[in-house]
């Protein structure tokens, strides 16, 4: 199935990693968004649950081992073209995970990956939903 103009949404899967005060983002490699920075994730494989596939996807785009915690948000991002035909649609669930181990580095569609100090949140240029994302994942990030 493409991810531009599906039959279905996509179910994707990302999460908020922490390591002491700082969250992972990743640097998106190929669209949609590709150059915005974002958390790491992506699509749930067929017969794969979520907490194996958000660690896949952490470890495939970062090469960081995590512990997955708690579903905490549900993103959906619908993004129509001029003819009002939906061009992608995504239903992205959103885990809090603490970082286990690993060097970070970016890995398979990710162009880069670093760890962000939660006092510089509000300074960058992020979406709104991974803003709340940081801001609900906060006090589960000792789960």
């Amino acid at each position: 199935m493409s991810r531009e103009y599906p039959a279905r949404p996509y179910c994707c899967l990302c999460a908020v990693v922490w390591r002491d005060d700082e969250f992972l983002l990743i640097k998106r490699g190929k669209e949609p968004s590709k150059g915005d920075w974002y958390l790491p994730g992506g699509a749930q494989s067929l017969g794969e649950t979520a907490e194996i596939g958000v660690r896949r996807e952490v470890l495939e785009e970062t090469d960081i081992t995590a512990e997955v915690g708690p579903l905490i948000d549900l993103i959906e991002v619908i993004e129509e073209d001029d003819a009002s035909k939906t061009r992608f649609h995504f239903s992205i669930l959103v885990f809090v995970a603490r970082y286990v181990n690993g060097t970070l580095q970016a890995g398979d569609d990710a162009e880069d990956a670093k760890w962000i100090a939660y006092a510089d949140l509000y300074s960058l240029d992020l979406s709104e939903g991974t803003v709340q994302a940081v801001e609900k994942s906060r006090a589960h990030r000792t789960f």
